[in-house]
């Protein structure tokens, strides 16, 4: 078995790679540098959507998060289904499992 040494230097070395891609993926512009949440007209709600992409599983996940014209939470849920589906297909099952719970 590995000595408690060794798997600290491995920890060590796992922690410098997800360090560093972070500190990578900062310096990228994304949605929410651009972007700021507004609240929906008073009495509405407003639905946020998201999907993700996992190439590597074959997976989508994909998550929604409902909050009134105020903007207190209402709802929200995630889950995944093994399938890789196209953006437009990941979005519209993400509105549909929202639709059905809210």
């Amino acid at each position: 078995p590995p000595s408690i040494a060794t798997r600290a230097a491995q920890l060590i070395g796992d922690w410098r790679a997800v360090n560093t891609l972070q500190q990578q993926s900062q310096h990228l512009p994304t949605a929410t540098d651009q972007q700021q949440w507004r609240c929906p007209r008073v009495g509405w709600w407003k639905c946020n959507v998201d999907a993700s992409f996992f190439e590597a599983s074959g997976s989508t996940g994909w998550s929604w998060c409902v909050c009134n014209s105020e903007g207190a939470f209402i709802a929200a849920g995630t889950n995944i289904c093994t399938h890789n589906l196209t953006t437009m297909e990941g979005e519209a099952m993400t509105i549909l499992e929202a639709l059905r719970e809210a």
